[in-house]
Parts: C-alpha cells; sequence; structure tokens
C-alpha cells in the first residue's frame, strides 16, 4: 500500500507532466475554432466567416444609416487649446491653474441646443437593401407576436374569493392583511384582474361556480 508521500510524487507527476501531440492538437483546434452563429436559416447560410462581425452586417445591409463616430482622444487640439474632457457637462467647468496654483481661466461647456422631444420626432424607417435583410424582416414579422400571459389557477382562486368578499373595490383588497398574504398593492391587484379577463368575468365564474354546487 503505498504511503502518502508517494501519492503525493505521483500527482505532482501528472500534473507536471508535458501534454502529448493529440492533446496539443485539440486544445489548438478548439481554441482556433469558430462560435457557432445562432440565428435565422438564412442568416446563417449568408454568414461569411472570414470576415468580422461589422463587415457581415455591412454585406448584409443590416446597418443602420447612423454613422459610427469614435470619440477625439484628450490632450491638446490642432491650435494648442485644451480641449474640453468627456466629463464635463452642462452646470459645470473646468478651473485652469497655473505652476503656482493661481486660477488663469475657466472652461465652461457650450450650452447644447434645444432639441424637439423625442416623442415628436418621426423616426425614419430603414428600408432594406438586400435580399437577406428583406427576408430577416419577413421573419421577424411572421415571428414577432405578443406573449399571451395566462392567470394561474391558485391564482385565480384568489382572486375569485377577493371579488366575492370586496366586488371591485381593489384598495380594500390590498389592506385586507388575512387574505392578502402576499401583501399585493392596488396597482398590483389591478394588474392580476385585468390579466385574469376582469372583475365581471371573475363574478360570472363565480355564478356559475355556485350553480354547480347548489346542482
Amino acid at each position: 500500500m503505498a504511503n502518502p508521500r508517494q501519492r503525493r510524487k505521483a500527482r505532482s507527476g501528472r500534473r507536471g507532466a508535458k501534454p502529448t501531440a493529440p492533446a496539443l492538437r485539440r486544445l489548438h483546434n478548439k481554441q482556433n475554432k469558430a462560435p457557432l452563429m445562432k440565428g435565422p436559416k438564412a442568416l446563417q447560410d449568408s454568414w461569411d466567416k472570414n470576415k468580422t462581425v461589422l463587415q457581415n452586417y455591412e454585406a448584409l445591409g443590416l446597418l443602420s444609416q447612423i454613422p459610427l463616430v469614435s470619440k477625439g482622444s484628450k490632450g491638446k487640439g490642432a491650435a494648442g487649446e485644451e480641449e474640453l474632457p468627456e466629463s464635463l457637462v452642462s452646470g459645470y467647468g473646468q478651473i485652469i491653474r497655473d505652476a503656482e496654483g493661481n486660477v488663469i481661466d475657466i472652461i465652461l461647456p457650450e450650452e447644447p441646443q434645444e432639441e424637439e422631444d423625442d416623442e415628436d420626432k418621426e423616426i425614419p424607417k430603414v428600408e432594406a437593401k438586400t435580399a437577406i435583410a428583406k427576408k430577416l424582416e419577413v421573419i421577424s414579422a411572421a415571428t414577432n407576436k405578443p406573449v399571451i400571459r395566462h392567470t394561474s389557477n391558485n391564482e385565480r382562486d384568489w382572486l375569485i374569493s377577493m371579488v366575492q368578499a370586496y366586488g371591485d373595490d381593489t384598495e380594500a383588497m390590498a389592506k385586507d392583511i388575512k387574505r392578502n398574504v402576499w401583501q399585493r398593492t392596488k396597482g398590483e391587484i389591478n394588474r392580476m384582474l385585468k390579466k385574469a379577463g376582469g372583475v365581471s368575468k371573475l363574478k360570472a365564474e363565480l355564478a356559475s361556480r355556485g350553480d354547480a354546487m347548489e346542482q
């Protein structure tokens, strides 16, 4: 039976051993393997693995009309003047001091021009220019459907008991500490009732349950 020192030697030897050629080849292939493209089949067939993401987007016509602008670097401008730092926002300034600490200048940011509200602006629609972009728009229009949320049976029974006790008074439902064990607020109860079909629908279910119990 091997003693603990021999076991440690065996483990350290395995850890320090150099990987074999097949292991290195597998590791190299795993590192250089391109990630799988997740998306519609039309996009996978048109994707060029030898191009970057930006190059593929440009070739497939998936880029918006807004140009990509890179931020300028901090430092001296063309005329030798100091550029405003990116962190300088409206209402703040930058104090310039000399070597002795005396204030020699104060730089203030330019006041931004008043722009129209985002709600008033009309966002122009970018028309599809390539065949793959048109295919993706068709796929998106066919699959982009609203998700229908359903009320669970336990939640529906709880809402029916609340409607039976208080009718449509959601404020009283929220204040009932015995039935409202989850401490639902008035707004949350209103949303739950709307998702369940409304108070009238729950009252109809309550009446149908009463008729079934009498029979």
